[in-house]
């Protein structure tokens, strides 16, 4: 009777894996997936910081807090006009009034939801028009010698205007009123910035406020996990470089259907060389940018989620916790399969031995 021999299979140790080190394997791929698929689908975009500066013809906001908004009066001519009697509210162009302006000393605090918009074109005067569209009064007087008169009192449109370092007619005293005018003048409340460019107007001023120059750094604030949080929010970096803003664009807040607008903080320096010199911060999570052209679509701004893999210091934190758990758990995994193997070589020894 015949014995067939069968072939003898080389040993294997794969195929001997030990049941714990399958298990710590299955759970370092896990922990792996878990946290990758967490940060990429689940993770909240991070509120942002935007700190714009920007040399502009032009920037309004919406007054929110009344107390923030205030204008000293001292070396401004005042200007105004009835709310049914002012047809140019929105063209931040002079007053029609045909009366002389007004030099008054005291503190002018514009109403809750008034626009308070700055003007200033190449070294002329910079122009102050706080206005409302509703005919309400546009702000509140504080003077130092008396109140004001009463339909200053009842104006929805007013107009403030003070000559600069350089003058194109060399003469300021004609229209300054006494007093030093502010050089820093404040913005808060929701912002524009830059004006689209418009057709030239019949009158003195332009109807357009350009942007000429500008840069946007924008940051985000880290994720907070609970006991992790180190007191205040930290912040970091989205780009590594400003953003240089296109030249006649029009910067805002972009707004979905029914959200509110958020307050920017900052303020307007006026600048001896040319134009209004401002700086401004916003926690607007998308900035919109509208390009000068015809046709052209408003573009927005914004922390993408490749910004917050590579920059957060706290999701950075969770990725070299999952890889350092993972390599750990994987080293465990070799180290007893080593160690399996090594078991079983042993066994095998005395019986080829014998």
């Amino acid at each position: 009777m015949r014995h067939h021999k069968h072939p003898r299979r080389a040993f294997n140790p794969l195929l001997l894996v030990p049941r714990g080190a399958m298990v710590l394997r299955s759970i370092a791929f896990m922990v792996l997936v878990l946290v990758s698929g967490g940060l990429v689908f689940f993770m909240p975009a991070p509120p942002t910081i935007a700190v714009i500066q920007a040399i502009t013809e032009f920037v309004s906001y919406d007054v929110v807090v009344p107390d923030l908004a205030q204008l000293r009066l001292g070396g401004y001519a005042l200007t105004y006009e009835a709310g049914a009697d002012s047809l140019v509210l929105t063209k931040n162009v002079g007053s029609p009034t045909t009366k002389k302006p007004l030099c008054l000393s005291g503190v002018l605090t514009p109403t809750t939801g008034s626009r308070v918009s700055y003007r200033r074109l190449a070294t002329g005067p910079v122009s102050v028009v706080v206005e409302r569209t509703d005919d309400k009064p546009a702000a509140i007087f504080a003077l130092a010698g008396g109140e004001a008169p009463a339909a200053l009192q009842k104006a929805s449109w007013i107009r403030l205007e003070a000559p600069t370092g350089d003058s194109d007619d060399g003469d300021k005293s004609k229209s300054a009123c006494p007093g030093t005018a502010l050089v820093r003048l404040p913005i808060y409340g929701p912002t524009q910035i830059g004006t689209p460019l418009r057709p030239q107007a019949a009158g003195d001023e332009s109807s357009s406020g350009v942007l000429i120059e500008g840069t946007v750094d924008l940051f985000a604030k880290t994720i907070e996990l609970g006991r992790i949080r180190e007191g205040a929010s930290r912040i970091y970096p989205t780009t590594i470089a400003a953003m240089n803003l296109p030249p006649g664009s029009q910067i805002s807040e972009f707004l979905e259907k029914g959200q509110t607008p958020t307050p920017w903080a900052g303020f307007v320096k006026l600048d001896t060389d040319q134009a209004l010199d401002i700086r401004v911060t916003t926690p607007a999570t998308h900035i919109q940018i509208l390009r000068p052209g015809i046709g052209m679509q408003p573009e927005t701004l914004a922390a993408g989620l490749f910004a917050q893999l590579t920059n957060d210091p706290v999701v950075l934190s969770l990725q070299v916790l999952a890889v350092f758990v993972f390599s750990v758990l994987q080293a465990i995994s070799s180290l007893l399969v080593a160690r399996e193997a090594k078991k079983i070589a042993d066994e095998k020894e005395p019986a080829t031995a014998g």
